[in-house]
């Protein structure tokens, strides 16, 4: 029998009696596509619309009933459940072994990939769960940095240059102890400074002793055209660390996905622009990809848009929101419509969200703190509620206070987009945009099967041209621009 067809009448007979648990749309075509994958060493990427518990038998199928290795990369804790729980359960139902499967880390796996280390089974099949934050692991490894260490090294190698390497130093740590407290505690360097780098780093390069391991590196990086440069500060310890980063991984990742066969698994991979994601990471004509939907019958969000919403960045939107919040988080609580769960993206309005509603609703109000301690309202970021989303209760109504475009006052953010802008791209709707739509895409997941809420209170999306991506980004979702008494009762609603 074809693998394909034996691990799809395995995983069949298995879905019919326990759909009820499993109720995702695609499991028997992903099932088939990484059986296929590993049948013919094939690379593919698939965007499951879904989050990792609900799809993970897909891939999981394939891998047990392999009789050639695999190996699955997958973020902690995620590992742990699907080591304790998955495998275990799906081993007994297929009567089968996991003897061909093997476990890496992504930071481990990825670094190791990176740095061309030799690993056992290099040329095995490799399935990577939660591939959308393969953006985030690549920077994280080719991220280099001038620490402390890094000084204290190059002193060392080159003590003819202490005065040169001192003099940039003071000058570099004058010129971002002047720099304004941001919330990212990281600054972009002025052109001075950018000047005064590149010619100490090639004086240092030119001396006797040369640059330090962790110096040369930093350079091979900076030499690239799409490199990002930006300063850490730490003004209670009196230290700062330059760092440089490249904004694409193509150049990286290009040989590795010649050497074995991948699957590229995530619940959104592309955002937007799916050529602009297969770029970043060097996938050419030898990944098939699959992008699959929400259920449009059983997965459909209730949508609120008011209308008549001040912008953002007008003074009239901080005490338009602290009312319209207290207006339908009365609502929802007085109904029992609980918990709740308030993205709010800017880290000073995000403070003072909490502290508003903390004078309303009192300790049911957390500030980043998860749901089920006794609180039903958790006010958070959304890089918070992505670690905690998965975890339960699963909350019944989602508002987001205003679109979550990467902030330009981010020192990342404001180098990437200058890349962009060098290059003569749409740097909004081939990064911003598609960033803010994943984002969004992945922070509703949780509500879909539950069928719940989604409050948007920003108005660009109805007075902006991108609003249409925005809401089909969102799609499936009934939407409503008047607070529907019957997703709550019939009370009575205060003005705004």
């Amino acid at each position: 029998m074809i693998f394909e067809a034996q691990v799809h009448h395995e995983l069949r007979n298995l879905l019919r009696s326990h759909i009820s648990s499993r109720g995702w749309l695609h499991h028997l075509t992903v099932a088939r596509m990484t059986a296929r994958a590993i049948r013919l060493r094939r690379s593919v990427t698939v965007q499951t619309a879904a989050i990792a518990d609900r799809y993970c038998w897909s891939y999981l199928s394939p891998a047990i009933l392999s009789q050639t290795p695999v190996r699955i990369v997958v973020p902690e804790p995620r590992r742990t459940h699907l080591r304790n729980v998955e495998i275990p359960f799906l081993c007994e139902q297929f009567g089968v072994t996991s003897q061909y499967l093997h476990w890496s880390d992504p930071l481990s796996w990825v670094g190791s990939r990176l740095a061309g280390d030799l690993l056992p089974g290099d040329d095995w099949t490799t399935i990577i769960d939660g591939a959308e934050d393969l953006a985030d692991w690549a920077q994280t490894l080719l991220t280099r940095t001038l620490d402390a260490q890094a000084w204290s090294q190059q002193y060392e190698t080159t003590p003819d240059q202490t005065a040169v390497l001192s003099n940039f130093r003071v000058q570099l740590a004058q010129h971002l102890w002047q720099r304004p407290n941001n919330p990212y505690n990281a600054y972009s360097l002025g052109p001075s400074m950018v000047e005064m780098l590149t010619q100490t780093l090639s004086q240092l390069a030119e001396s006797p002793g040369g640059l330090a391991p962790s110096w040369q590196s930093f350079q091979t990086v900076w030499r690239r055209p799409d490199a990002m440069l930006w300063a850490t500060l730490n003004r209670t310890e009196g230290r700062f660390e330059l760092k440089v980063s490249p904004v694409s991984f193509a150049q990286n990742f290009k040989s590795l996905w010649q050497k074995q066969p991948v699957v590229l698994m995530g619940s959104y991979l592309t955002g937007q622009q799916n050529a602009s994601w297969r770029q970043q990471f060097g996938l050419d004509e030898r990944f098939l990809s699959l992008e699959f939907s929400c259920d449009r019958q059983n997965e459909v969000l209730t949508l609120y848009t008011p209308e008549r919403i001040p912008l953002p960045n007008t003074p009239e939107f901080q005490p338009w929101l602290f009312a319209e919040l207290i207006r339908l988080l009365a609502l929802a609580l007085k109904q029992e419509v609980q918990p709740i769960v308030v993205l709010v993206g800017d880290l000073p309005l995000k403070n003072q969200v909490g502290a508003v509603l903390a004078s309303y609703f009192g300790s049911q109000v957390k500030v980043e703190r998860p749901l089920g301690d006794g609180s039903q309202i958790m006010v958070c970021d959304w890089a918070y509620w992505r670690k905690v989303q998965t975890q339960p209760p699963v909350p019944k109504v989602l508002v987001m206070a205003t679109l979550p475009f990467p902030s330009l006052e981010n020192p990342l953010v404001k180098e990437r987009v200058s890349i962009y802008k060098a290059q003569r791209q749409d740097w909004f709707r081939r990064y911003l945009l598609p960033t803010a739509l994943k984002t969004m895409q992945r922070a509703i997941l949780p509500l879909r099967r539950a069928q719940g809420t989604v409050a948007l209170l920003d108005s660009r999306v109805a007075q902006r041209s991108y609003g249409t991506a925005i809401f089909e980004a969102l799609s499936p979702c009934d939407r409503i621009n008047y607070l529907d008494t019957h997703w709550f009762g019939s009370p009575r609603l205060p003005s705004p």
